[in-house]
């Protein structure tokens, strides 16, 4: 799905027509939809583990600082680490005490075309959401709304959880 389909599935479910472009500087909701796809997009991946943007990757160690520790550069495009979590982070860098690639899995900032279906209706809801609190003021249409976000959200994790199992748990 591409940026601009998200921004009018947002719309459709505001009873607005449908944008042509998002560049449109003379269209209020094409400057509103382009100003929050982006931060809630990012909001949203750093929110779950999602299957399609967990990343597994050897980090090496870059350079050993005064203190003993070793400095590990994250990828750019690390948005949370997952694991390991018991490591010092600052900014995008990792601080470890031993010298080892270090193995880090991390969510990664993908574009929206490369995102799940599931995934892509649960960002239109969102962003229906936040723009029904700037093109409406109807209460009723809020509610819908946070009902709509709250099912698309079970719907997409329950789909993510179902790709990617993680790690087995053991129980006692």
């Amino acid at each position: 799905m591409t940026d601009l389909e998200v921004c009018n599935w947002a719309l459709a479910k505001l009873g607005e027509a449908p944008l042509e472009s998002l560049d449109d500087v003379n269209h209020v909701h094409a400057l509103r939809c382009k100003a929050l796809l982006q931060p809630l997009h990012q909001s949203l991946l750093r929110q779950y583990e999602w299957s399609f943007a967990t990343v597994t990757e050897q980090l090496s160690p870059l350079q050993q600082e005064e203190a003993g520790n070793w400095t590990y550069p994250l990828p750019r495009l690390c948005l949370r680490v997952v694991k390991p979590q018991n490591l010092n982070r600052r900014g995008m860098t990792l601080y470890s005490s031993t010298k080892e690639a270090l193995s880090v899995t991390y969510i990664k900032e993908v574009k929206i075309s490369d995102c799940d279906s599931l995934y892509c209706e649960l960002l239109a809801c969102k962003l229906a959401f936040e723009l029904c609190v700037r093109i409406r003021e109807a209460e009723g249409l809020k509610s819908s709304l946070s009902r709509d976000f709250e099912d698309a959200w079970d719907k997409a994790v329950l789909a993510s959880s179902k790709e990617y199992p993680g790690e087995q748990e053991y129980y006692d």
